[in-house]
């Protein structure tokens, strides 16, 4: 008897010890991504599973077995608190379902993680979408798992071509997507990648970061400005909360040729999402349009965002990767907030508190004070414009 009530008691211990480490390492993987979170609520819950576990020790000197049957409701409460921790800070806000029938969204890098989550959240909800890919057999493989997982109409999901490391296949996206006469009421700019080292495109000076991520984005949105203005879009770009590493926009040498980082250059790109978005809204709104513009941070999601990295971090990120797994979110659960700024009716009712901000969880979260910069915003519409051969759509 003994026996088995000690090994009940380290395992009590075990599991609310468990907690307070998965707790604590939880809000140290989330202040390292640079995310926003409340400190108050987050301390106060480290320190109520602290106290759990003090409590839970000094029950575990008494053989009264009162004593050890509230030992484990104290770790069934040490377990729940670390379960709310996890729904709140890591899953967060699902999005609520809406009717989007006869709605077009396009959709680029769409044919994986969070803008293949997205995808099929949308057409879940009635919508067409189109997977605006750079690999159109990936895109069409894509698009039949997307038809079997939501029996929607295959008329729903649309493939069309798009390199976001060419201009000129972004000007012959926005044609193709006009030749089928179908309205649009959403872009989401989706797609991103980060490299571990410096490269240009083909026969260009230009990196392929930061033109991937922010150039050829903010060329097709301006292209595709006509389109949304006639339905009263939305623009969605995906930024990051790693944004906050660039402390301020590069403009000396934006495509990186000193000193290349790959944290720091994937953050520069994230940040120019900020200021293009913040600009974006302000232009909108300065006309009198009716298209509304944010950005979206989706979280610390498993997705394949990494797959240009070297071999080294990609073994060193799959040896991490059953305890980052706790800490990440799934890419459905990245989709959320993507699918919730783009669908949610409330948005467009209210551009002073929302239009031109950053989006977590749902929910509007400041961003770096580099990403408040209306100078730098006003000043990187003027060099886009200028890389991208775009003249602005009036």
């Amino acid at each position: 008897g003994r026996t088995r009530m000690a090994t009940c008691e380290c395992v009590a211990l075990s599991v609310s010890g468990l907690c307070l480490v998965y707790n604590v390492a939880l809000t140290a993987f989330r202040a390292s991504t640079f995310e926003v979170f409340n400190v108050t609520e987050t301390v106060a819950r480290s320190v109520s599973i602290l106290f759990i576990n003090l409590a839970a020790y000094s029950l575990s000197k008494t053989e009264n077995p009162r004593a050890q049957a509230l030992q484990w409701v104290l770790v069934g409460g040490a377990v729940y608190l670390s379960h709310l921790d996890r729904l709140k800070n890591v899953v967060g806000k699902v999005p609520r379902p809406i009717s989007l029938g006869r709605k077009v969204y396009i959709i680029t890098g769409s044919n994986t993680g969070i803008g293949f989550e997205t995808a099929k959240a949308l057409l879940l909800q009635g919508a067409t979408v189109i997977l605006a890919c750079r690999s159109v057999d990936k895109a069409a493989e894509a698009r039949n798992e997307l038809l079997k997982l939501t029996h929607c109409p295959s008329s729903s999901v649309i493939v069309l071509r798009l390199d976001l490391c060419s201009f000129d296949s972004v000007r012959e996206f926005v044609k193709a997507f006009r030749e089928l006469e179908l309205p649009l009421h959403a872009l989401i700019n989706n797609a991103g990648i980060m490299m571990d080292k410096r490269e240009v495109i083909k026969g260009t000076d230009l990196e392929t970061c930061i033109t991937a991520n922010h150039f050829s984005h903010f060329l097709l949105t301006n292209l595709l400005l006509p389109d949304l203005e006639k339905t009263a879009g939305r623009v969605v770009t995906l930024s990051s909360s790693i944004h906050r590493l660039a402390r301020t926009f590069n403009f000396d040498d934006i495509m990186t040729t000193k000193n290349y980082e790959m944290f720091a250059n994937y953050g520069q790109s994230k940040l120019a999402n900020i200021l293009f978005t913040r600009e974006l809204h302000k232009r909108l709104t300065a006309r009198g349009s009716r298209v509304s513009a944010y950005a979206v941070h989706p979280g610390a999601v498993r997705t394949d965002v990494t797959r240009h990295m070297n071999a080294f971090m990609q073994t060193g990120n799959a040896i991490c990767a059953p305890i980052l797994r706790t800490m990440q979110k799934t890419p459905p659960e990245g989709a959320y907030c993507s699918v919730i700024v783009a669908t949610s009716p409330e948005l467009p009712l209210h551009p002073r508190k929302y239009g031109g901000q950053l989006f977590f969880h749902g929910e509007v979260v400041p961003v770096s004070a580099a990403g408040m910069d209306d100078a730098a915003a006003a000043r990187l519409w003027k060099v886009s414009e200028q890389i991208t051969g775009m003249v602005e759509t009036k």
